[in-house]
């Protein structure tokens, strides 16, 4: 909360941005036309809330900086509500899992490339 007194001198701290090195993904193991399928459901479920294309305004988490422990448990997060107490719902009445294996491997895709802009040394990881 702020408040204001007329005459007053004082100045609000410096905001600093807070960089999260990209933890590194799982290579895609799934086709483009997988990757693209997921794209699409991503957009008409996840997006609302994870941002359009992946973007998030910071208040829901950013999936492409998911870890590895996310993404081994993907399918419990989007169908079986493992996480409703977290604010996530399930989708399983939306989302079939062959869908929610697509949009893990969409937001895969994603993350291998901010990885790759960071680390562009590294050979293991597709663009």
């Amino acid at each position: 909360m702020l408040v204001y007194q007329r005459g007053a001198s004082l100045t609000l701290p410096v905001v600093t941005d807070v960089v999260t090195p990209m933890p590194k993904p799982a290579p895609v193991s799934a086709s483009d036309e997988v990757v693209s399928r997921g794209r699409v459901v991503y957009l008409r479920h996840c997006g609302v809330c994870h941002g359009d294309s992946l973007r998030t305004g910071g208040l829901n988490p950013d999936l492409r900086y998911a870890t590895p422990s996310i993404y081994a448990i993907w399918k419990d997060i989007v169908a079986d509500d493992i996480l409703a107490n977290n604010g996530m719902v399930s989708f399983k009445d939306f989302v079939t899992v062959e869908d929610a294996e697509a949009i893990r491997q969409y937001v895969l895709a994603e993350a291998g490339k901010i990885y790759k802009l960071e680390n562009p040394t590294s050979e293991d990881i597709q663009p």
